[in-house]
């Protein structure tokens, strides 16, 4: 009699479960899965039609043919997945106010978003001895408008300013050359070329000795304080650090052996945190340690001093409203009191500031695209790297406990790492809000953090 309901209740069990409502994109099983918009699916697919559709986002197929398998539990295409929420019936109602004041209820026409096609999906021929990883690989392309809750129907068609035209043809330019780095062959080195085999934290030491000097600072004396700028500008200075982020990569011959789609990945993922740290060092190299103020670098030869009291400057650039600075304050006080103050106080050597660096290259948690020989080699390097940092706190400084400085030193890449999700947050909000008309957030070498 148990066993009978035993079988009973296992069919039941079953029965139950073969009751679940199935996602119509991805093929979801699961109580997640209920009518949105319009259509029976899961709360991933649902949420992801609507970002995409408020945001106008355009995706490019990652494999090239449109007909990738959209499955779940996988990494999906982004642009076959819109299309399969799209085909399935999905429909996002939106409240667009209209000329009369009043609130008429409109279709958003999805059906826009065309396919487009890409060059990034042929950037290997062979594919027998290597199989890309193309989620790492598509982009993604902003329009010209902010879809915010700002837009109309009016503005929509409105054609971009020349503002905007100039920043996206200067970061195309940007991106191309960096993809073109990527592209090519090992860098040699031009201040020091041993003969002897270096160990990959002396080599980075090198490279770090190289990469500042190209920035081109002017001397302290001739640098201006607190003079605000053109936010133009001021990016400009930083796609120049971009192509030469990717140059200072390119000259580690473990880096430039990976195969190319690896080192777009690692270098999305080192950038965001390197960026930040690298104007401390920057600003230390030009100002020195001494200096009770942290000087923020904006370009060759303009600065901002933020005091001890920690009295921010309150216009940063001459062409971006007010409500535009406090939106990015918060993300700069971060940066001035978790990075810089500790940076400045902890003094690094080149060796420590070099295994920093290392660190920020080859560890990190996102390892999704790459392969276990590269995942070897991450672990190797770091490895390899703290002995020899180690010897050199024992042999070369003669110090037996050294735990709280290399403490410290992680503490600062856990900062580094915050402070990037912070930065990519901040400007996700400000084009949710429609506070910039470009996107910083949404390219083939965009922040992956």
């Amino acid at each position: 009699m148990v066993q009978i309901e035993d079988g009973i209740s296992k069919e039941m069990g079953n029965l139950e479960y073969g009751q679940d409502d199935e996602c119509l994109c991805c093929g979801f099983k699961g109580k997640g899965v209920g009518v949105h918009f319009q259509v029976n699916a899961c709360r991933g697919c649902s949420g992801f039609y609507k970002r995409s559709v408020t945001l106008g986002l355009q995706f490019r197929c990652r494999r090239g043919n449109y007909q990738c398998e959209i499955k779940s539990g996988t990494k999906m295409c982004r642009f076959c997945r819109l299309q399969k929420c799209t085909k399935a019936g999905m429909t996002l109602r939106t409240k667009i106010s209209g000329a009369n004041g009043g609130v008429d209820q409109h279709l958003v026409n999805e059906n826009t978003l065309t396919p487009t096609t890409s060059s990034a999906s042929t950037a290997f021929e062979n594919k027998q001895s290597y199989e890309p990883n193309i989620d790492n690989t598509a982009s993604v392309i902003r329009p010209p408008c902010s879809l915010s809750s700002k837009c109309t129907s009016s503005n929509l068609s409105e054609s971009p300013s020349p503002q905007f035209k100039k920043f996206h043809e200067e970061c195309n330019r940007a991106i191309n050359a960096v993809k073109s780095t990527f592209a090519g062959h090992l860098l040699s080195l031009n201040i020091y070329n041993p003969t002897f085999t270096l160990t990959c934290l002396q080599r980075m030491t090198i490279c770090l000795q190289e990469y500042f000097p190209k920035w081109g600072m002017k001397p302290k004396e001739e640098i201006i304080i607190n003079e605000p700028i053109k936010f133009g500008d001021f990016v400009t200075f930083k796609q120049k650090g971009f192509l030469m982020q990717s140059q200072l990569l390119m000259s580690l011959p473990e880096f430039s052996g990976l195969c190319y789609e690896e080192k777009i990945l690692v270098f999305r993922i080192f950038w965001p945190r390197f960026s930040h740290i690298s104007n401390v060092e920057l600003a230390l190299q030009v100002f020195g340690n001494d200096n009770p103020d942290c000087m923020f670098i904006i370009k060759e030869d303009i600065a901002f001093r933020i005091a001890e009291d920690n009295v921010y400057p309150t216009h940063f650039f001459e062409d971006v409203p007010d409500a535009k600075n406090k939106f990015m304050k918060p993300s700069f006080e971060f940066f001035i009191n978790n990075l810089f103050r500790p940076i400045k106080k902890l003094k690094l050597e080149k060796i420590e500031f070099s295994f920093l660096v290392l660190q920020m290259l080859w560890s990190h948690k996102k390892r999704d695209g790459l392969s276990e020989n590269t995942i070897y080699l991450m672990e190797k390097i770091i490895q390899l790297a703290s002995t020899e940092l180690h010897n050199y706190y024992v042999y070369e400084k003669g110090l037996d406990n050294y735990s709280w400085r290399l403490v410290e030193i992680t503490k600062l890449l856990a900062e580094s790492t915050q402070h990037a999700i912070m930065m990519r947050e901040t400007f996700l909000m400000a084009e949710i809000f429609g506070l910039f008309e470009y996107s910083f957030i949404d390219n083939e070498l965009s922040a992956l953090v």
